[in-house]
């Protein structure tokens, strides 16, 4: 049976809905500055941590004289400047702005599906961009240089894109949790198929397959 409240007791969870939006502004604020500063120390350290260590300090000071020439005294090798300016930096910054793209990519699929699990895994999106960059590192060479890799991933994950959302219209699978289970299928079916691309490719460069399908920056 439903009931509904009276004036007396709705008032105070009125007053306490008004009160959310407020409490969760200063949660949401703390949260970026808590996530900014993260992100600030983890690409510290990605540019300090390697072959050769270099001291938190010494990062800073190099990223400082370079963004503002004669702030801090030069104190370092010109090869250590090099190794964070010119070799580390650029790919912690390039690891960020990957790694905020994938959130974006799997926010956006979330509410186009309306299911929180969405992510481009369930979707075949990955499965398919594994299996273009397999076929390029195991079978076709690198016949565009170093875009070669990146443009057959690209339509590797397109064409596995549309081959969900075709099975997905075939059979009908107007919801989102049908187009998630389709997603799996096919995603499963891709990475068969790049399971044999590696199996019929050359041994010695499946290496190079798992490190790419790992996430590394490397060129």
């Amino acid at each position: 049976m439903r009931t509904t409240p009276s004036p007396e007791t709705a008032a105070p969870v009125l007053a306490t809905q008004a009160r959310l939006p407020a409490l969760a502004r200063p949660v949401r604020q703390g949260l970026w500055g808590l996530g900014l500063v993260a992100l600030a120390l983890s690409i510290s350290a990605a540019v300090s941590i390697g072959a050769v260590s270099i001291p938190l300090g010494t990062v800073w000071s190099v990223i400082a004289n370079r963004v503002a020439p004669g702030l801090v005294t030069t104190d370092w090798s010109a090869g250590r400047a090099a190794i964070v300016w010119d070799i580390r930096l650029p790919r912690a910054l390039l690891a960020a702005l990957v790694g905020a793209g994938l959130a974006l990519v799997g926010a956006v699929l979330q509410a186009v599906t309306r299911n929180p699990l969405a992510d481009p895994h369930l979707l075949g999106i990955s499965s398919g961009a594994a299996f273009g960059a397999i076929l390029a590192l195991l079978h076709t060479g690198m016949f565009l240089g170093l875009a070669t890799v990146p443009l057959l991933a690209f339509l590797g994950a397109l064409g596995s894109t549309a081959l969900v959302l075709s099975v997905a219209s075939f059979a009908q699978a107007t919801s989102a949790d049908r187009l998630v289970l389709t997603g799996v299928a096919v995603s499963f079916i891709v990475m068969a198929l790049a399971n044999v691309l590696i199996f019929l490719g050359d041994p010695r460069a499946t290496h190079t397959v798992f490190f790419w399908m790992l996430g590394g920056l490397g060129l």
